[in-house]
């Protein structure tokens, strides 16, 4: 009860009375030192006394201007028991150290994703395209010795697009170039001087210009057969293609020809050329003087073909043609027995 006494006596003193505006004197009443702070709080705890309010008049509970928590920040000072403080470090980040810490680790999740793709790039590179590139096949030289080397054969003058009109070997096959401006005299002098180094028997000769390319049948038979007056149907009733041949004999050597009709010609075109080919100079077909031709007459050959003759007034020379529907060829001779002969490597 004294101490009760006591800390009543006490806070009396340190409340100011509402009355009077006097503010408390410092030697109001002695103050309470730690002790009977604490002996107070227990007989309060007992229920020995009701524990008076620190409601102080005029003083509110919790401060305006000073906090009721405050969170220490970065290298804030915090006083420690004792006297003694320290330097708190505080765990928290604020919005912009988020933002800059999760950015540096995106930024350096980019830097090791490209130097990982460079690296991979540059094995790629180095191991896969690199040896495709440059994968040449190494070049391989043959020493072939001196003694086994064959000599390179002469060129010869091409007879593209050449068709034989003879299914039976014939004595002789060789190319015959007509050199120079093609015409009458040129193609009689190349055949005279060719004549002369032929094996008896039939010899196809493919007619060829310097360039190696086959003559067409109507140049040929246009320059061969001057004033022929149905030479620019020729070229419509005729393939470019043909075969000319020599029958050489005993009595001298013959030339001959067999063109090809194309598919569809005109019956009346043709009838038309062979009467144009009546009436020509006949002795162009021929590399020695024929003499002079009788009229055409109709004839038989092998006593199954027909044809249409003239004979020379020189024994033995004659001019005949004949046409073969079937085979759509059409032969043309000037010696009958060159004619017969070239009829049998038709395989007529």
């Amino acid at each position: 009860m004294r101490r009760l006494r006591i800390i009543t006596y006490s806070l009396q003193n340190m409340i100011p009375d509402p009355n009077n505006n006097q503010s408390p004197t410092p030697n109001a009443g002695p103050a309470l030192n730690e002790q009977q702070i604490r002996s107070m709080r227990g007989d309060l705890a007992q229920g020995h006394a009701s524990e008076p309010s620190l409601n102080v008049p005029g003083k509110p509970l919790f401060d305006a201007d000073e906090p009721a928590f405050s969170i220490p920040t970065e290298n804030q000072e915090v006083a420690m028991p004792g006297g003694q403080t320290t330097t708190a470090q505080s765990d928290v980040q604020s919005v912009d150290q988020l933002i800059a810490t999760s950015g540096g680790h995106k930024n350096l999740i980019w830097i090791i994703s490209a130097v990982i793709s460079v690296i991979i790039l540059g094995i790629v590179g180095y191991f896969i395209i690199y040896p495709l590139l440059t994968n040449v096949a190494p070049t391989v030289t043959l020493d072939t010795p001196t003694d086994q080397v064959e000599p390179i054969a002469p060129s010869q003058p091409t007879n593209s697009g050449h068709v034989s009109a003879f299914i039976n070997e014939p004595s002789n096959r060789e190319v015959l170039t007509l050199s120079g401006v093609l015409s009458h005299s040129t193609i009689v002098a190349t055949l005279t001087k060719k004549a002369q180094n032929l094996i008896p028997g039939v010899s196809e000769l493919i007619m060829s210009d310097d360039a190696g390319v086959t003559i067409p049948f109507n140049i040929f038979l246009s320059s061969l057969l001057t004033g022929f007056d149905e030479s620019q149907k020729t070229s419509l009733i005729f393939n470019d293609d043909f075969t000319a041949f020599v029958f050489k004999d005993s009595t001298g050597s013959w030339p001959g020809y067999v063109a090809t009709l194309k598919p569809g010609f005109v019956a009346e075109d043709l009838r038309s050329w062979f009467s144009s080919l009546e009436k020509s100079p006949l002795n162009n077909f021929f590399i020695v003087e024929p003499g002079t031709f009788s009229p055409f007459k109709d004839g038989v050959v092998n006593d199954k073909y027909a044809d249409r003759y003239a004979p020379s007034s020189i024994s033995g020379i004659s001019f005949s043609y004949l046409v073969l529907p079937q085979q759509n060829k059409v032969l043309i001779s000037s010696s009958f027995n060159g004619l017969k002969e070239a009829l049998r490597l038709m395989g007529m």
